[in-house]
C-alpha cells in the first residue's frame, strides 16, 4: 500500500509541481522506494511512512509542500507560544505571543540539552539551509 501511495506522490512532484523544473534531480526517490520496502517488509507504521514521505519533500525545499494523514488534513496550529531567530550559535527570542516564561531579547543555547549550533547541523534540511 505505501509503495503506491509514495508513487503517486513522485508522480505530482515530477509531473504536477510547479517548481520541479527548476528542481529537477534534486529528489532523488529511489532511496525513499528502499526505505519504504523496508518498511513494508517489516510491521507497517503510517507514522514511519509519513516520516519518509516528508524527507522525501524537503528535497524541494518548499515550505507550502508537506504530507499528512487525512485525518489531520485540517491545518493545526503549531504556535508554541513565542517566536525565535537564530544569531550566530543561539536562538533569540523575537515575540512572545503566549508564554509567560520568557522575555524578548533572551537567548537560548540549546534545547534538551544539545546545542543549537549542534541543532542546526542535524537538522539542515528541515531548516531549509545548506
Amino acid at each position: 500500500m505505501y509503495k503506491e501511495v509514495f508513487e503517486e506522490v513522485v508522480s505530482i512532484m515530477q509531473n504536477d509541481y510547479a517548481g520541479y523544473i527548476d528542481k529537477k534531480g534534486r529528489d532523488a526517490p529511489e532511496q525513499f522506494r528502499r526505505m519504504i520496502e523496508e518498511l513494508e517488509e517489516g510491521h507497517d507504521n503510517d507514522q514511519a511512512f509519513i516520516d519518509i514521505v516528508q524527507r522525501y519533500l524537503l528535497a524541494f525545499k518548499d515550505h507550502h509542500v508537506f504530507f499528512i494523514k487525512s485525518e489531520e488534513s485540517e491545518l493545526k496550529d503549531r504556535d508554541v507560544g513565542f517566536k525565535v531567530r537564530r544569531y550566530e550559535d543561539h536562538l533569540v527570542v523575537v515575540e512572545v505571543l503566549d508564554d509567560d516564561r520568557l522575555e524578548v531579547g533572551q537567548r537560548i543555547g540549546c534545547l534538551d540539552g544539545i546545542p543549537i549550533k549542534e541543532l542546526s547541523g542535524r537538522y539542515q534540511r528541515q531548516l531549509y539551509f545548506e
